[in-house]
Order: structure tokens, then C-alpha cells, then sequence
């Protein structure tokens, strides 16, 4: 798999649909993928890179939160020097068919300190090499996207955006809702959204 795919194919779509234009239903498939990216906080390929993390000290051990991660290949401090003892977190993350987001770092991992405390700065920095993303794309995600990549597709007889209507009494509220995932989408993709601590 690719990093950042589309999480749904034109053909996909096709099925979904009844048919379509190729070309606009690959489009369609490629910008729900992405705003599915943007409300999960996540994307759902894999890739093998190497990433810079700031480690920050936190319950009596120096931790990063990582991008998604199926398993880590190598972890060097910033003058090149292997990290070892390390564990990937949460524990649990592979039995619950969930990726790594996180590093935790035991013994005599060479962080920086001063004065018999742990010091966050410039130095303080770890490179991770290992395979990002997720093994296979969840198949509420590619649900999503047919559903998001259907209405966008819907949009060329409707460039305007839907319109939503409500009656309060004798009181009528209008909104359009273009720039909204559709209820269905946000209910499933809820569980996995990613929630970045601020360090």
C-alpha cells in the first residue's frame, strides 16, 4: 500500500452508485480520502520513512507521540546513536487490530538533563525509521469515503450544496451544509479519530 491513498476506487464507486463517469468518480474518491484524513487526524496508507520526534519527559519516562506505526525498524538520538530500550505504545495497539502512536523510552536513553532533571531542547531529538500508516485500509473507512465521494460526485447537478431546512413553530432556520461530512460518515468514522496531546 501507498502512503495516503485513496480509500476507495472508481470502480468502487461505480458499483456503489450504478455507474458514472470514471474519471470524476476517481476525483471524487480522492477528495473524500483526503477530507477523511483531515476529520480523523490520520491517513489510512503505509509507507517505510523516517521521522524526527522531540521525546518529552512524562510519568518518570522520556515519551513521543508518533504518527501511526505498524513497527519501527531503528531509533537514534540526534548524534546518530542507536535507542534500544524502548517500548511501542499502547501495548495493546496489534491485538486491537490498531496501530502504534506512541514511544516510550526506559533506561539509559542519552536525553538530555541538567541539574538531575530532564530538559526538553534543541538536542533533544530522536529519528524513527519503521513502517507508518495502517496495514490495510478499516472497512468503515472505505464506507466513509463511498458515502463522502458519492456526494461530492452528486455536486455536479447540484453546485450549489445542499441545503438543510428546519421549522421552529412558525419560525424556518436555513443552512447549507457543504463545508459538513455527512452525518453518516462522522458517525462512522468517529471511532477512529486521533486526538494529538499538545507536549
Amino acid at each position: 500500500m501507498t502512503w495516503a491513498p485513496p480509500y476507495c476506487t472508481a470502480s468502487d464507486l461505480q458499483s456503489w452508485l450504478g455507474g458514472g463517469d470514471t474519471v470524476e468518480l476517481a476525483l471524487a474518491a480522492e477528495a473524500a480520502s483526503r477530507a477523511i484524513d483531515q476529520a480523523t487526524g490520520r491517513q489510512f496508507g503505509s509507507a517505510t520513512q523516517t521521522r524526527t520526534y522531540r521525546p518529552r519527559w512524562h510519568r518518570n519516562c522520556w515519551y513521543v507521540d508518533t504518527e501511526d506505526i505498524m513497527s519501527v525498524t531503528s531509533v537514534a538520538n540526534h548524534d546518530s546513536t542507536a535507542i534500544t530500550d524502548f517500548i511501542l505504545t499502547p501495548r495493546n495497539a496489534v491485538p486491537n487490530g490498531r496501530p502504534y502512536t506512541g514511544i516510550e523510552f526506559h533506561g539509559g536513553t542519552p536525553f538530555a538533563w541538567y541539574g538531575g532533571y530532564p530538559v526538553n531542547h534543541h538536542h533533544s531529538v530522536i529519528t524513527v525509521t519503521g513502517e507508518f500508516g495502517w496495514p490495510e485500509v478499516p472497512e468503515p473507512i472505505k464506507l466513509a469515503t463511498q458515502i463522502h465521494a458519492s456526494r461530492l460526485y452528486a455536486r455536479r447537478d447540484t453546485a450549489a450544496g445542499p441545503l438543510i431546512q428546519k421549522d421552529v413553530d412558525d419560525v424556518s432556520y436555513k443552512w447549507g451544509t457543504a463545508t459538513d461530512l455527512d452525518a453518516d460518515v462522522e458517525s462512522t468514522i468517529r471511532p477512529f479519530r486521533r486526538i494529538w496531546a499538545a507536549a
